[in-house]
């Protein structure tokens, strides 16, 4: 697979409407991914709170949640890594997510497992139904059908415009709108060590 520079293609963005931090680490942990593995799945998924449930303030659920669904995908061999953002509507009392999942699309070629699974995970810790609660981004907000599971490959004709889509879904969970306030004392994001991203190749090669 050719390297694929996200940080320059990210930075052609205005850079006014997005959070520095967020688009920065996207950027460098897309690039050492991608470089790392010669076909990349992105899955996109949303995580909400049940209306009226009292959600911690802290980020423990999510990073519960996050551990549980990277065990899982290690166990599966498909060299997991994964960016996650925290956001709150005016529309509710409760933070929620945007994530991303980077998977070995030489292991793997269907999405919805994981977002399944996820779900499942997710209503394990919170105690509760969790239908509905993960959103699998597979419909923009008119409705209409939307790539999932994007598999970036370079001998793939559709290639660049498939890095044009994986782009706009990390400049949208980098967006400033909804953020919390800096310096609240509470995390804004969360992410795979880009320094571990080396070692997760060589990691399942060997299984």
């Amino acid at each position: 697979m050719h390297n694929i520079n996200f940080i320059e293609k990210i930075y052609e963005n205005d850079h006014s409407l997005y959070r520095q931090a967020i688009y920065n680490n996207l950027a460098i942990l897309l690039t050492e991914y991608t470089t790392s593995f010669s076909k990349t799945m992105v899955v996109r998924f949303d995580v909400t709170y049940p209306k009226s449930f009292m959600a911690v303030e802290d980020n423990s659920d999510m990073s519960d949640l996050m551990k549980l669904l990277i065990q899982q995908c290690s166990r599966n061999g498909v060299s997991p890594a994964y960016f996650w953002v925290r956001e709150q509507s005016l529309r509710s009392d409760n933070q929620h997510y945007h994530c991303m999942l980077l998977l070995d699309g030489n292991k793997t070629c269907w999405y919805y497992p994981y977002i399944e699974l996820a779900e499942k995970m997710w209503g394990r810790i919170l105690n509760v139904d969790p239908k509905g609660l993960i959103h699998h981004c597979d419909r923009d907000p008119d409705g209409n059908r939307q790539a999932n599971g994007i598999i970036l490959r370079s001998d793939d004709p559709k290639y660049e415009s498939k890095i044009d889509t994986v782009v706009r879904q990390a400049m949208y969970l980098a967006k400033d709108h909804t953020k919390g306030f800096y310096n609240d004392g509470i995390r804004d994001f969360g992410m795979t060590r880009i320094s571990s991203i080396s070692q997760l190749r060589k990691k399942f090669r060997s299984n």
